[in-house]
């Protein structure tokens, strides 16, 4: 019977990849989304970045669930269930589904609509959900650490790279704000941008320029002469025009997600993103799992990662610059002599950061080495 699901199962995720998702915007928060037992793209994690097909050890690992107890984990996600990120970990909690043979499900909150984007690791903590998705920019004063992660100063070759980077980073310095918590994984993209209202093609027309920004990203800005304003980024569509900034900073597929082409007709690329990103656990609610539902979710990691997690955005972005050239978008990217005066203005920021909290150093080290390895690969 397992051989039989175990082929239905590939089956199904196959054809998902095939089709594919584009992602829309949500006009209001949404209700709680019961999880599903659809298939999910899915495939093996591994040193090269090689995919392949899930092996039987992996689809049937010979774990007992007849005696388990049945969990519906409490999910909570600031993002819109239309996004695409959230839509990859919907599909990697499915494989989880699938994976535990039902005994692990969950409900899904998106947008918001259980507990604020930066309240995620204090809901988690406090038991008002069970397993959050969590980005490293709401976490100031929180992940004193972590929130290191965000600064520019390490160089990543592509989203895949910086995706393997930050999750061996977390599995060797093991950051001491969070080791109350289990980690499912962690992970970065690459694919920012600046998208705004009046052209930026130089350095200097950063000048003066108020531009929306998450808090852990002011001090970057702010190097480069723009007047950062932080809001949340469901706010930006009507400060974008209304004319209240005058542009926004971010990965380019949520510049699609919430329309933000439709009111800023212009777009310059940033060599110097990285957002990072971690899923994780109560940690009673992981330690009331049994031995083997754990296994299988430790499993549905390796079975994820490499296929659709690592990768992030990177297909979704160039079919978002796609859409915009349509939709009348001016799209550039900095000359050489521009990227260099961005890379002098930011370049202290990481490293003095990193000076200013207790471990940094070392944990700056420690990421430069590790990244040096994944940039080789990739």
């Amino acid at each position: 019977m397992k051989k039989v699901l175990y082929i239905l199962l590939v089956s199904v995720l196959a054809f998902s990849l095939l089709i594919g998702c584009s992602p829309s915007p949500s006009s209001s928060a949404p209700a709680p989304t019961p999880g599903s037992s659809s298939g999910s793209s899915s495939g093996s994690s591994s040193g090269s970045g090689s995919v392949s097909a899930p092996s039987q050890e992996q689809a049937d690992g010979g774990w007992d669930f007849s005696g388990a107890p049945r969990h519906n984990l409490t999910f909570a996600i600031y993002l819109p269930e239309t996004d695409p990120t959230c839509m990859d970990m919907v599909k990697f909690l499915d494989v989880v589904k699938e994976y535990t043979e039902g005994t692990v499900d969950y409900t899904m909150y998106a947008a918001q609509s259980l507990v604020n984007g930066d309240e995620e690791l204090d809901a988690l903590r406090s038991g008002l959900c069970e397993i959050t998705f969590f980005p490293t920019v709401y976490g100031s004063g929180q992940l004193p650490l972590v929130y290191m992660l965000e600064y520019p100063g390490v160089k990543y070759s592509d989203t895949r790279a910086l995706a393997y980077t930050v999750n061996e980073w977390f599995e060797v310095v093991k950051p001491p704000e969070v080791q109350d918590l289990k980690l499912i994984f962690a992970y970065g993209q690459t694919g920012g941008a600046y998208t705004t209202t009046v052209p930026i093609k130089t350095f200097e027309d950063f000048e003066n320029k108020q531009i929306r920004c998450s808090a852990a990203l002011t001090p970057v800005l702010a190097s480069y002469g723009i007047i950062p304003t932080v809001m949340v980024i469901g706010e930006v569509y009507e400060a974008l025009r209304t004319g209240i900034v005058q542009g926004n900073y971010g990965v380019i597929v949520a510049v699609r997600s919430y329309k933000l082409q439709e009111v800023a007709k212009y777009l310059v690329k940033d060599p110097f993103y990285s957002g990072t990103y971690q899923l994780y656990m109560n940690m009673d609610a992981w330690n009331s799992l049994t031995a083997d539902q754990q296994a299988a979710i430790e499993a549905a990691v390796d079975f994820s990662y490499d296929l659709y997690i690592a990768p992030g955005r990177e297909k979704e972005n160039l079919e978002a610059l796609e859409l915009f050239r349509q939709e009348g978008v001016e799209i550039s990217e900095f000359a050489d002599e521009d990227i260099a005066k961005m890379a002098a203005a930011n370049g202290p920021i990481q490293e003095n950061y990193a000076a200013s909290v207790d471990g940094g150093p070392e944990a700056l080290a420690k990421l430069r080495e590790i990244a040096a390895k994944w940039n080789a690969l990739y």
